[in-house]
């Protein structure tokens, strides 16, 4: 390129010339259509894969679960690492039917680092119409990604009859049979382990250990034997 194009551009439209002044934005934008004519890709698509990408896990977050939300309802509620990237829990809420009350969603979007960036793995979320109510606000899963690998989590926020019984630790047993435990005081938790495997159960203590809530989550109950889910959930009474 000479050094006259270096700062202008020539464009010819219906047989008259003229010159654009060379902006970073117009350079951008006509780098990003030449891209999106030799590669069959929308220019839209190809905008998006130039520009810089969420800096934080909660940005990638924002970015990837935001949309349709009631303006100024998202939430981010916390942030835990684990060796797959990081968990990031949020709330949001979506406008109903005309009838209905908006529906409270929460959610964790699983974010992975990508050089100096982080992109949306997986996500799930749970939504009602109802106040949330009790010690804990939770929700649990699994899942096997190219990107994560296998993983099983349980996860929640600690609602206010939560914080003023004093949740401070939660620990999960997995239907592999691993324990895990995580602190709450900072009003979140997540036991997420990278098997393919299922949760069991989950218990809410107080500062001195005691067992304030229990969470059965294995579907059936076999007499002798305890609730007994699908993936082989043992659980003596």
């Amino acid at each position: 390129m000479s050094a006259k194009m270096e700062h202008s551009i020539r464009v010819v439209a219906r047989g008259h010339g003229f010159v654009l002044r060379r902006s970073p934005a117009m350079v951008f934008l006509c780098l990003a259509v030449l891209a999106s004519m030799l590669t069959g890709c929308g220019p839209l698509r190809i905008i998006s894969a130039l520009l810089p990408g969420p800096t934080s896990p909660t940005q990638a977050a924002w970015q990837a679960t935001s949309g349709g939300s009631i303006a100024g309802s998202f939430k981010i509620w916390g942030t835990r690492l684990w060796p797959g990237g990081a968990v990031v829990l949020y709330t949001r809420r979506q406008p109903g039917t005309v009838s209905a009350s908006p529906i409270q969603w929460f959610g964790d979007v699983m974010v992975r680092q990508d050089g100096s960036h982080w992109r949306p793995a997986n996500s799930s979320e749970g939504g009602t119409t109802a106040t949330p109510v009790g010690l804990v606000d939770y929700g649990s899963g699994s899942g096997n990604s190219d990107t994560t690998g296998p993983y099983s989590m349980v996860y929640g926020r600690v609602l206010t009859a939560g914080k003023r019984a004093g949740v401070a630790t939660v620990d999960a047993v997995f239907a592999n049979g691993q324990k895990l435990h995580d602190q709450a005081s900072n009003g979140i938790f997540v036991l997420i382990t990278p098997h393919a495997t299922t949760v069991c159960r989950f218990q809410v203590r107080d500062t001195h250990g005691h067992v304030l809530q229990r969470y059965d989550l294995a579907d059936s109950i076999v007499p002798g034997k305890g609730p007994v889910g699908p993936s082989g959930c043992r659980q003596s009474r």
